[in-house]
């Protein structure tokens, strides 16, 4: 029930930032933060470390992944 609350309250608050000017403005505010936090090379460092080790980790956990997802799907049925 809690999460249903907070779904239509940012529901409604985002539909309150499009449709006002100045919501349109905070809004464009943001993206144009969140844009350059982006483009800034520190951060494009860090998700380039991240997506690396990703890329080491999957291959080694993605058998027992997997096996386990085999072993749970014959109880889902």
């Amino acid at each position: 029930m809690r999460g249903k609350t907070l779904l239509l309250i940012g529901a409604i608050t985002g539909a309150i930032f499009a449709t006002t000017p100045q919501g349109r403005k905070v809004v464009g505010d943001i993206k144009n933060k969140v844009a350059g936090a982006w483009g800034r090379p520190d951060v494009q460092r860090t998700v380039s470390g991240i997506q690396d080790r990703v890329r080491d980790t999957v291959p080694v956990v993605g058998g027992p992944l997997a096996d386990a997802m085999d072993k749970v799907k014959p109880a889902a049925n």
